[in-house]
């Protein structure tokens, strides 16, 4: 069975286990728009438009082929499984006898049910599908056509969801269930702050519980947002309301009190156009929730469908960090309270860095806004290509106010028009804007910013980081580096950078270590229980020496005995190795790696091995028609070569694979 969830994002498994490899995005967005669309036929040309437009016709057909062979490959496991595309020499289509759940039609499904009795668990049903707008986060850039979908039917979608908690709050008033009736319309306002239809149920809810203050309350936040997002009054019928509310209701003293303190507090947001709205909380999140790659249970009976193993697989990522984790917890809470902090994360490749990060992030407080930027080792299109990452996921986040993001689009506009050979004058004016847009943030909310990769980031990325530091001390902001160590010199480049930061009290360095043998055998017998069960104590103090007690490699040593390759580690290449780090000038792969790697390369074909050489000297910026015109091969011994390199993983490997063509 395929699961797709498309509401909240783009996840989809198969037989229970997140399906990722496709080649590339747009492989990926041509599958969604085939699974949205299941049912109808689309001829060949359209999607070559749809998603090629750009190139030669030969060229997109050559694109379109391929994309339809790469979907096919990710589920034909055997002869007896059904293909999940129908295909013919113009036309494509999803086969509506795969097995396949998609949670948009689910959704658009249980709102068509017209049944007077089903109804009402009917439009649940709906609204718990609903986690967030349709494909949330995932992009094509330079479609049009795409894009333009996209937009239709996100909003198509956004609204129908709209409407169907208007209706199922309404109906649970009707039938004298507020409680339940609050829930939903909490929930329609995390989406829709301003839609005067649930402010005004959630004040009748809170009334038919004979919570009038809280109903008087919920009345003073509408009126601050109308106020602060339209400059407009109170809607005519909802005043009438709640006066009739104030004038009806029986109250003690206590509660007359409370009444007069919140009826003060609408005069005053009545005439505040910066007034505040406690944002109601979201419902049917859990913390972290889209930050990071990996499994996403999102019932117990998807957990019932992942086998064992693959449990534990979760679970074996992360061990032996449970003081780093609280450490960092720690000053997530003091960030919480007032007092900001500079975290940098640092620790040699391989070591969990990015998992540790992500894992910190599903256990912090909801309340946390975060933006993480990406640096790379190649150069940079774009001097300030991390910040313009991190302001771009400050622009998606539905919880900043509509003045915020006006003035974010403006700030954003500005810095993607910045030019590198502008005067030093120009980018520090930029960079005080954005420095006082975050600060402005971190007053209404607790801000994480973060950069991964910090080590490759270029030179205005680290002198803004430092800069911002600056303003850390009285303010909810957290800054986040991570950073990788090659050696122990490696970051003597931004050491001016830090000493700054350091300087003001409030740098904090955690230091990954590695782990010991113990944390390396869980790792290897959760992710190959059945080998490993097999395996004597000398045989794991053997396999912690060769992986030096980073997680990375005991992953891939794992996967190794999973495969029943055991033999492999009992190669001459492995034993007596030089120690890259210490006796060569060639600092930057790991020697594990290497060693693991050429192994591979040894059991490759001498077409396949000059694949990944071209693919090394072009740092993966290549097409497939490149590749084929340069090795002068036919197309399907280069998709038979593709393939053979995706199942052994070395795709993946981006490491400097150059050191190992000599």
């Amino acid at each position: 069975m395929l699961r797709a969830n498309f509401l909240g994002g783009a996840r989809l498994y198969w037989n229970g286990k997140v399906l990722s490899n496709f080649s590339t995005q747009k492989v990926l967005g041509l599958f969604c728009y085939l699974l949205d669309n299941s049912g109808q036929t689309f001829s060949r040309d359209k999607l070559m438009t749809f998603f090629w437009a750009e190139s030669p016709e030969d060229q997109a057909r050559y694109n379109l082929r391929y994309a339809l062979w790469n979907i096919r490959k990710l589920f034909k496991e055997n002869d007896s499984t059904p293909d999940p595309l129908l295909t013919t020499r113009s036309t494509c289509q999803m086969n509506l006898e795969f097995p396949h759940r998609l949670d948009s039609l689910q959704f658009l499904e249980f709102l068509e049910d017209l049944n007077t009795d089903s109804r009402i668990e009917s439009l649940k049903s709906a609204i718990d599908l609903y986690r967030g707008a349709f494909l949330d986060g995932f992009t094509l850039k330079n479609l049009p056509e795409w894009e333009e979908w996209l937009y239709h039917r996100r909003e198509e979608l956004h609204q129908r969801f709209i409407n169907a908690t208007i209706d199922l709050g309404d109906a649970y008033l009707t039938g004298s269930q507020p409680k339940q009736a609050v829930m939903v319309y909490l929930k329609s306002l995390s989406y829709a702050p301003d839609l005067e239809p649930a402010h005004e149920g959630l004040i009748r809810a809170y009334a038919q519980e004979g919570k009038t203050s809280s109903a008087l309350r919920q009345y003073a936040t509408y009126v601050a947002v109308m106020k602060r997002e339209h400059n407009a009054p109170p809607a005519r019928e909802i005043s009438k309301l709640v006066s009739s509310l104030r004038r009806g209701e029986e109250v003690s003293e206590k509660s007359k009190k409370e009444v007069e303190e919140i009826v003060f507090e609408e005069l005053e947001a009545e005439n505040n156009t910066d007034a505040l709205i406690t944002e109601p909380p979201s419902v049917g999140y859990s913390k972290g929730e889209d930050k990071v790659d990996e499994l996403v249970f999102e019932d117990e009976t998807d957990l019932n469908r992942v086998d064992e193993e693959e449990i534990a697989v979760i679970e074996e990522l992360f061990v032996g960090r449970s003081s780093e984790m609280n450490d960092l917890l720690n000053l997530a809470e003091q960030t919480l309270n007032g007092n900001g902090q500079v975290i940098i994360l640092a620790g040699e490749m391989g070591i969990g860095k990015t998992r540790l990060y992500n894992e910190f992030l599903k256990r912090i407080s909801p309340d946390f806004i975060v933006g993480l930027g990406e640096s790379e080792e190649v150069l940079a299109s774009h001097p300030y290509k991390e910040l313009i990452q991190i302001l771009h996921s400050f622009q998606q986040n539905p919880k900043i106010t509509i003045n915020l993001k006006k003035e974010l689009d403006v700030i954003v506009g500005k810095i993607e028009d910045f030019d590198q050979n502008d005067d030093e004058r120009a980018a520090q004016n930029l960079q005080n804007m954005v420095r006082k847009w975050i600060v402005k943030l971190s007053e209404k909310f607790p801000v994480i910013f973060a950069i991964d990769d910090l080590q490759w980031a270029s030179e205005a990325i680290i002198n803004f980081f430092a800069t911002l530091a600056n303003d850390v001390k009285l303010h909810r902001l957290l800054l986040f580096g991570i950073y990788r160590k090659f050696d122990l010199g490696s970051e003597d480049y931004i050491d001016a950078s830090l000493l700054r930061i350091a300087r003001m009290g409030k740098l904090w360095r955690v230091e990954l270590k590695k782990l010991n043998n113990e944390d390396t055998r869980q790792i290897i017998s959760a992710k190959a229980a059945l080998a490993a069960a097999r395996l004597k104590q000398d045989d794991f103090d053997r396999f912690y020496t060769y992986t030096g007690g980073v997680p990375l490699y005991a992953i891939e040593l794992a996967n190794f005995l999973k495969e029943g390759k055991g033999d492999t580690f009992e190669n001459p290449l492995l034993e007596d190795q030089p120690d890259f780090r210490k006796d060569s000038d060639r600092k930057i792969v790991p020697p594990l790696m290497i060693q693991i790697v050429q192994l591979r390369l040894s059991k490759l074909e001498t077409d396949e091995v000059e694949l990944l050489k071209h693919t090394c000297l072009t740092i993966g910026y290549f097409t497939l028609e490149f590749l084929r015109n340069l090795l002068t091969l036919d197309q399907d011994r280069l998709e038979q070569i593709l393939v053979n390199l995706e199942d052994r993983n070395f795709l993946h490997h981006e490491e400097r694979l150059g050191l190992l063509f000599n």
